[in-house]
């Protein structure tokens, strides 16, 4: 083994003595660092304490959403409803609405059913619901489900009863008859009571008419279906008011 000289081993020992301090001054930061995260850790968590709700806005919240909720559902009300329509103190309000196919309104029948209703003490609208009412298709959802009419459009507050119909039409051509055409035409109608709107009483009227043009077969139907109505013993407020409240 050859001896090294003195001036190697002192740089040797200066080497050495370099890094230990480096290593010494890295573990006295590392130890520093270690001591101080808890602490500044400690102060950060309570200087924030999250985002923080103001009540007063919570609750003006609530109230904006309440009030926008109650806006949007008379508008809804609005478009089906004749809201301009006043109920008649110690009167029976009756509304009646009769749609025809295509989702239109048919006055003319809807008019004979409010004619055969009326009665001392009850009062006939034909007017309280819009066009809307009808081309939208709530008439036709109200034969499934009264009850969520009355409840949708808050029936109750301004009608005692509630009359609808629907009419259909089916035309067919008799060759052997010089191809006459018959319009065979059914009123399905449906008695609603705002009491128990749960409850409905429902039949159907049929009627049929002639001519050699479709207007002039329908034309007849109608006036025959229109006598019908006249003579419809099943379509009295009297009617209404038992058969709801007997079921």
């Amino acid at each position: 083994m050859i001896p090294r000289s003195p001036e190697r081993c002192l740089l040797a020992t200066m080497l050495r003595v370099r890094e230990l301090a480096k290593d010494k001054r890295a573990w006295f930061i590392g130890s520093l660092i270690l001591i101080a995260l808890p602490i500044n850790l400690m102060f950060l968590s309570r200087e924030y304490k999250g985002p923080q709700l103001d009540p007063h806005k919570t609750e003006r919240d609530a109230k904006q959403a309440a009030t926008k909720a109650a806006a949007d559902h008379a508008e809804y009300v609005a478009r089906y409803v004749n809201t301009n329509a006043l109920r008649k103190t110690g009167l029976a309000e009756v509304a009646v609405v009769v749609a025809s196919e295509g989702r239109k309104m048919n006055r003319t029948v809807a008019s004979a059913i409010a004619d055969h209703l009326k009665r001392p003490g009850a009062e006939t609208s034909l007017s309280f619901f819009t066009a809307e009412f009808v081309s939208e298709g709530l008439l036709e959802s109200a034969f499934n489900d009264p009850n969520g009419l009355f409840k949708s459009l808050e029936l109750s507050k301004s009608l005692d009863f509630l009359v609808l119909a629907r009419q259909a039409v089916e035309l067919s051509t008799d060759n052997s008859l010089q191809n006459v055409l018959t319009a065979s035409t059914t009123l399905d109608l449906m008695l609603i009571s705002a009491k128990t709107p749960d409850e409905q009483y429902t039949w159907t009227l049929h009627a049929s008419g002639a001519g050699f043009k479709e207007s002039e077969a329908r034309l007849m139907a109608q006036e025959r279906l229109i006598k019908q109505i006249g003579a419809d013993t099943n379509l009295t407020v009297e009617r209404i008011a038992v058969v709801t409240h007997s079921k």
